[in-house]
């Protein structure tokens, strides 16, 4: 084997391991550690791809690159993004109430991976089981959680969702927001079922139409 062969092998290792990282929600995607592995891994592909003159792969390669990049120069450090971080004794900073500002910095993202509805046993959690949301019904503790788990976990559920979470920072008492969105996604035909974290909005739609609806609320932000 080559030292050319290595390199390659550790670029493209270096891509497998963010995606892998990604699909078992080990990583996010726009973190900065995923996107410093996409980005050196694909630029030390497209240097390769350069070198033997295959230029498809390196227009792949180097456009992987170059988004990784830019996205990399926009996330800011966890410790100084306090709409996603605060000490207890810090007062969390007030969401936005505006629609109008509501929907132009909306910034819908698609989290990998498939998320299905269920129902806990006994009202228990079952261990190695990572719900995303949980809530408390009279009939039972309802989970939503990667698909992969229900499996392992045996629980049973029809309902394969994709998630998708809305980066803006919404105020709990914002009014119109939702039924902007609900009524964009019911024009092209989709279900939506949304959940209100503390800083964000997160729906969740059936799982093979989730670039559909990535795409309808991605016009709402024009």
């Amino acid at each position: 084997m080559h030292r050319i062969d290595l390199v390659e092998i550790t670029g493209s290792l270096l891509i497998l391991v963010a995606f892998v990282a990604g699909q078992a929600r080990l990583l996010r995607g726009d973190s900065r550690t995923a996107l410093s592995l996409n980005l050196v891994g694909s630029a030390t592909l497209a240097v390769i791809a350069l070198r033997q003159g295959s230029w498809g792969f390196l227009l792949l390669e180097g456009t992987w690159a170059l988004v990784s990049a830019v996205s990399l120069t926009a996330v800011r450090p966890r410790s100084a993004d306090r709409s996603e971080h605060h000490t207890p004794e810090e007062t969390p900073v007030a969401g936005e109430k505006d629609l109008r500002k509501l929907l132009a910095g909306m910034s819908p993202q698609l989290n990998a991976g498939e998320y299905v509805f269920t129902v806990a046993p006994d009202g228990r959690i079952p261990a190695g089981v990572r719900p995303v949301v949980t809530v408390a019904e009279e009939e039972g503790l309802t989970l939503v959680l990667p698909k992969q788990d229900a499996d392992r976990a045996g629980l049973a559920y029809d309902y394969v969702a994709g998630w998708i979470t809305l980066r803006v920072h919404s105020a709990l008492e914002a009014v119109g927001l939702t039924a902007v969105f609900a009524e964009a996604l019911a024009q092209v035909g989709l279900s939506c079922n949304v959940v209100a974290g503390f800083h964000h909005d997160h729906l969740f739609v059936p799982y093979a139409d989730a670039p559909q609806a990535l795409a309808a609320l991605k016009q709402l932000t024009h």
